[in-house]
Parts: C-alpha cells; structure tokens; sequence
C-alpha cells in the first residue's frame, strides 16, 4: 500500500523510528536497530519476487509481532506514537478472546510481512454479518509484491464459506488515495457512508 524500501539500512531505520526499542520485537526474528534483519529485510528485490507468500492465524505467540506492527502502522500512516500500555493489552486480549475479533498474518519465505485484523458487525436489515478488516500493515521491504492481496483473499475465501456473512467492509484515510485504488483493484467499492466518532 506504501512504496517499497529496497534497501536493508533504509528498513532499519524506519523500524527504528516506529517500534521505539532495540529490543527484540516478538518471536525474536524482527530486531530494531541492526542493519540487515533475519526476517527478510535484507532480501534483494529478485529475492522477494520469487517468494512464497503464505496466511495463518495468528496465536499469542505473535502478540510482540502484532503491537510492534500496530506501531510502526500509527507512526506512518497518522503521525503518532500509541499508548503503549492501553494498544499492547489490547492486542494481548484480542488473541487471547477470537470472539471479538481475529488476526491473520502473512509470510513470505516463513517470515512474518504482513497482517490484518478481523473483526464482525451484525445487520439486521441484511440479516447477516459483515466482516471488518481493520490493523492492515506490511513491511517496507514486502510492499508491491503481494502480501496485502493475499490477506484479502484469505479473508474473502473464509467468508465466502459462511452462508451468513454479507460482506467485507473496512475503513481508510480520506487522503490514502494509494489505498483506495488498492482496495478498489480488489473488487471493493467506495460507499456513500462517512465516519463519525466520539471518543470516550
């Protein structure tokens, strides 16, 4: 949805800007602060290319994943640090109760690039759910190979399965026009619907 780094220093130093830590970030294969990173981000373009790009449900062995991912997606796309404490429990409840909502992630080669988050809302004029995508995020160094379309058709095929979901909706930055053509190549279309809001 982003241009793509093709460089692993550049790689680096976004991570380094966005997960604030040089601690290791989840199951120890994605480390702020080093030059070339295990999971991929030193990959050459060609490399990425020919990878593999695999979805699996995320466990609660992916919650350091999920929170460094969360992070570095608000520090891009809206310029803005989370509260670590209230967006890392929330990530630590949502794997622990997937009745609220699921997470996805892709790999490339077997390495974490991508993820999404799920969650349902009922339509009683539909009389049947639709399905959110929400916590959309892929590496710098995954971008335009894939990975996000892959996290769409997972979702698509799973829901396509359920008789009683009436289809897939999710939000994006009015100014996201890159995101817009993205989701809108995908088959999606844009609504009359705006957003509101009232935090609490």
């Amino acid at each position: 949805l982003y241009p793509r780094s093709n460089h692993c220093s550049s790689s680096s130093d976004f991570l380094r800007r966005t997960l604030w830590s040089s601690a290791a970030v989840g199951d120890g294969r994605i480390h702020g602060g080093t030059t070339c990173h295990p999971n991929g981000l030193g990959f050459g373009v060609e490399q990425v290319h020919d990878a593999e790009i695999s979805i699996r449900a995320a466990n609660g062995g992916d919650a350091d994943v999920i929170i460094g991912f969360n992070r570095a997606m608000a520090a891009e796309t809206e310029q803005v640090r989370l509260d670590e404490s209230a967006s890392d429990k929330g990530v630590r409840i949502a794997l622990s109760d997937p009745r609220g909502c699921r997470y996805f992630l892709a790999e490339v080669n077997r390495e974490i690039a991508g993820q999404t988050m799920l969650t349902t809302e009922w339509s009683d004029w539909r009389n049947g759910w639709f399905w959110w995508i929400q916590s959309v995020y892929v590496l710098p160094a995954f971008r335009q190979i894939g990975v996000f379309r892959a996290l769409y058709n997972h979702v698509r095929d799973l829901a396509r399965r359920e008789p009683d979901v009436r289809g897939l909706r999710l939000y994006v930055d009015r100014d996201n026009e890159r995101a817009m053509r993205t989701y809108e190549k995908l088959g999606m279309t844009r609504t009359r619907y705006l957003l509101f809001e009232e935090g609490l």
